[in-house]
């Protein structure tokens, strides 16, 4: 049984997963389901059809939520959505998907709601699902495979092999498939990141873009420079005790929209999220070319 919650955003969040299976959508927790349970989470990353949104639009207005934030991410593949009550008390913050990369689908929704799991009341993606989704969601943008998911993906790749290759295949090609299995399953971390630019080009080429993909996404690009998401706040006009002050705060403030490392500053005297600065600069170096 799951225990109860008398946490408003939690309890909001645990509804909105209620009522998306009484209006048939299906859906499943990706990673760090426990989290929603315990109140320690920064979003609610869930696998959906995201031909769903608008009637899961509905369901996240109920009962006197809205939506403050709200934006089509990685050319389509992720839709984030923040929503607050009680004037910004609360604020939920969830990223609708199939899994994707650079405007590539990875891996479709309905491998993702493959095989989930009910578990104390919340559908959870399979453990394969979760293991390759947490293996490649840093190391593809970043780099790097995320510390606190390491002893998780190991130890499912060691006990469902088949499973992970069969999810891994998708996207990549046999070879890269088995090199990476046998590295994680090592623990030969190091190998797998030094090969994230040839896993990379790989994964263009094993799943290419067709024209129209091509178009839609330089479209994208376009919109998110004349229209750029995120949050900026101007804090030119402040003091520096005022400036160091809501340094220190602002993450506490935001830690339900954005993690600690997807904010940052910039020269011009403003705070902003990682996530719109690297759209912000890349404007600025289009009109600087210009």
């Amino acid at each position: 049984m799951r225990k109860q919650t008398t946490r408003k955003d939690i309890a909001y969040i645990l509804d909105c997963f209620n009522e998306f299976e009484k209006n048939g959508i299906k859906y499943c927790v990706l990673r760090n389901a426990d989290e929603i349970i315990s109140g320690d989470l920064h979003d609610v990353d869930i696998a959906v059809d995201l031909k769903h949104s608008d009637q899961i639009l509905k369901i996240i207005r109920r009962n006197g939520w809205r939506v403050v934030y709200s934006v089509w991410r990685d050319f389509g593949n992720v839709w984030t959505v923040v929503t607050s009550a009680d004037e910004g008390e609360y604020l939920a913050h969830f990223d609708f998907q199939s899994y994707g990369w650079d405007g590539i689908n990875l891996l479709s929704a309905e491998t993702l709601l493959e095989d989930r799991q009910k578990i104390d009341g919340i559908y959870v993606a399979s453990e394969p699902v979760q293991a390759v989704t947490m293996l490649f969601s840093r190391y593809l943008y970043h780099g790097y495979i995320k510390e606190k998911y390491r002893k998780f993906i190991h130890s499912i790749y060691q006990s469902k092999q088949h499973e992970v290759k069969k999810l891994m295949r998708f996207f990549l090609t046999t070879e890269f498939v088995n090199a990476i299995y046998e590295d994680v399953v090592s623990e030969e971390r190091e190998n797998i990141e030094r090969e994230c630019p040839v896993v990379r080009r790989t994964i263009r080429q094993v799943k290419k873009k067709s024209q129209k993909g091509r178009i839609s996404k330089s479209i994208f690009y376009i919109t998110r420079m004349t229209d750029p998401c995120g949050i900026i706040l101007d804090v030119s006009q402040l003091d520096e005790p005022d400036y160091n002050h809501l340094k220190d705060v602002l993450p506490q403030q935001l830690n339900h929209l954005f993690t600690r490392d997807e904010l940052s500053e910039n020269a011009g005297g403003g705070i902003r999220t990682a996530m719109q600065g690297s759209l912000y600069n890349n404007k600025m170096c289009s009109q600087n070319a210009a």
